[in-house]
């Protein structure tokens, strides 16, 4: 017949509960930094499907008939292009909403020679070559530019990934110092109780049996730390998706979750409750290693 866990350890609610703060608190910093790594992953994912199937021709004439005609030219050529699906001008209205957050909502576009815009998309799984189309408009249209977006996508999606980088640097940081902490607290309750578990020992408990008390113990601790950091999560998330709907910005990208990432919010107070108790159980079985 095989031993169950024991109960045989006293209570020790003042310690238990300040632990379950500390807990608590590391799964919440660890929490924050996965959920900006995974939009930080979301938000480059959106920037390079936008990216990759569009391209911007600016008619930079600073006549405004003559940039008309350029463009009106420049329209005609794109649209008989293979592979480029439509290719529109930007209206005033929109240049004017594009400029705002930069220059206000005032009539000062009316005014600068600002480029006409043509917003330029392209077909799916075509190859189009950039280099040649350039060439190709400045043969009827000497004041085209095509702008890829290549280079202020990879300074950002390089942006993205070393921001990445931190967010996955600190929750490594924080996993190696809950492992640090539970460790230290498991040694000075065993050293605690250190005549309890001489004794239980004496009376022909196993070590695996003792390690088991101290493993229940400390399993609701990381469970219930896990579910307080989990908590504190989802008031400041909450708290700042309703500020950021009152706050309409250029400046502010679109804050959306996949469920992916509820998933892992959600099994967070879990993982936590797993590693404090192997944790716990790893430094018991080596303490009492220690005793013998």
């Amino acid at each position: 017949m095989s031993q169950g866990p024991i109960n045989f350890l006293p209570d020790e609610q003042t310690h238990r509960g300040l632990l379950n703060w500390v807990i608590g608190i590391m799964v919440f910093l660890t929490g924050m930094a996965i959920v900006a790594g995974l939009q930080l992953g979301i938000m480059a994912d959106g920037w390079r499907m936008s990216a990759a199937g569009s391209l911007t021709v600016q008619i930079v004439a600073v006549e405004p008939d003559d940039r008309q005609r350029q463009t009106k030219t420049a329209i005609e050529i794109l649209q008989k292009t293979p592979g480029v699906a439509t290719a529109a001008i930007i209206d005033d209205a929109e240049m004017a909403a594009l400029l705002e957050p930069w220059i206000g909502a005032t009539s000062l576009t009316a005014k600068l020679p600002i480029p006409a815009m043509i917003n330029v998309t392209l077909m799916r799984g075509v190859t189009i070559d950039l280099s040649a189309l350039e060439t190709l408009l400045q043969a009827e249209v000497p004041d085209a530019r095509v702008d890829t977006h290549e280079q202020w996508l990879d300074d950002l999606l390089s942006l993205a990934i070393a921001a990445q980088m931190i967010a996955a640097a600190v929750v490594v940081m924080m996993l190696v110092a809950t492992i640090a902490i539970i460790v230290f607290t498991a040694r000075s309750s065993m050293l605690a109780q250190r005549e309890t578990v001489e004794i239980v020992h004496m009376l022909g408990a196993k070590d695996s049996l003792i390690s088991g008390a101290f493993q229940k113990r400390f399993w609701s601790v990381g469970l219930r730390g896990g579910l307080i950091g989990l908590l504190l999560i989802a008031s400041v998330i909450g708290g700042l998706f309703a500020l950021s709907l009152n706050v309409q910005s250029a400046y502010l990208p679109r804050v959306t979750f996949h469920m992916e990432t509820v998933i892992i919010l959600c099994l967070l107070p879990v993982v936590t409750g797993l590693i404090t108790m192997w944790t716990a159980r790893v430094t018991v079985n080596r303490a009492l290693l220690d005793m013998v």
